[in-house]
């Protein structure tokens, strides 16, 4: 059995001391065993004070396994810069989702206020201001059948007084 462990200086001191003056430590194989029948084993171990993904591979023919070790900090280090642009976006599509609701709520809403401020005004009998809102589609159409509304009754009181006033 060999390993190999690249750079010594992201272990603890001891465990890299030992590594240089004993060799690749025969142990760590049974920490991540190849299951009988298995091709791929994969698991996160401890070694050296790290935490490490190990993934073993049985080799063809020979019944030996190649072991390769990933640290984990690197791991969620790479997985943290992939996920910041995803974040980022996700925000500005968040603060870009609110904006635009703000900004189409105020066009319907403060049309509608006033529609309904004019109307509230008609039902006390207040029938000589014109509904001036300006929108459009169906907030203008309900405007302008408001006015309409406004006109007509505008127009009844008017000729019902006309005709008290004949017959008197």
């Amino acid at each position: 059995m060999t390993g190999l462990f690249g750079s010594l200086d992201r272990f603890d001191q001891d465990f890299a001391r030992t590594v240089l003056a004993n060799g690749f430590p025969p142990e760590i194989i049974h920490i991540n065993p190849m299951p009988e029948n298995e091709t791929v084993s994969a698991r996160n171990i401890h070694i050296g004070g790290r935490k490490i993904h190990d993934i073993g591979v049985t080799v063809r023919g020979n019944s030996g396994a190649v072991h390769v070790g990933l640290f984990m900090d690197d791991i969620d280090g790479a997985v943290m810069r992939s996920l910041r642009p995803l974040m980022a976006a996700i925000v500005f599509v968040f603060i870009a989702g609110v904006a635009a609701l703000w900004w189409i709520s105020n066009g319907v809403l403060r049309p509608l206020r006033k529609l309904t401020r004019t109307t509230e005004a008609i039902a006390l009998g207040d029938f000589d201001r014109p509904v001036q809102v300006h929108g459009q589609g169906e907030i203008m159409d309900l405007a302008l059948a408001v006015e309409s509304m406004r006109t007509a009754i505008q127009s009844a009181i008017t000729r019902l007084k006309n005709r008290q006033g004949v017959s008197r």
